[in-house]
């Protein structure tokens, strides 16, 4: 308003003031409405937020299960592992009295 009036008087000085005015007013027109998206955004990133803080007491039970399955898998697995160890360890103890007896057998048709 200051600008419309002071445009009204006459001279150099005046003109230049009113396109200064004009020109601040844009300015502060466009700061106005910057200062409303950030505070649009800044709404959107604290409901971001607390969407995100509320989904973390679930995210650490889901990871609680998560952990409790692999323990248990790793148990079956410790569980499966000793008696194929045992296997092995009696498989080779066969293979070890098959060669002796084959050492045998070919020693005796050796000496037929």
């Amino acid at each position: 308003m200051n600008a419309a009036v002071e445009a009204g008087w006459p001279g150099e000085a005046v003109r230049s003031f009113a396109v200064v005015a004009y020109l601040l007013s844009a300015l502060a027109m466009q700061a106005e409405e910057e200062a409303k998206l950030a505070r649009a955004k800044l709404t959107t990133t604290r409901a971001d937020i607390g969407e995100a803080v509320a989904a973390v007491p679930s995210v650490d039970h889901a990871l609680d299960e998560i952990a409790g399955n692999v323990g248990r898998k790793y148990a079956r697995v410790a569980g499966i592992t000793s008696p194929n160890e045992r296997q092995a360890g009696l498989i080779g103890q066969i293979r070890d009295a098959i060669e002796e007896m084959n050492r045998a057998t070919q020693q005796c048709a050796a000496m037929v």
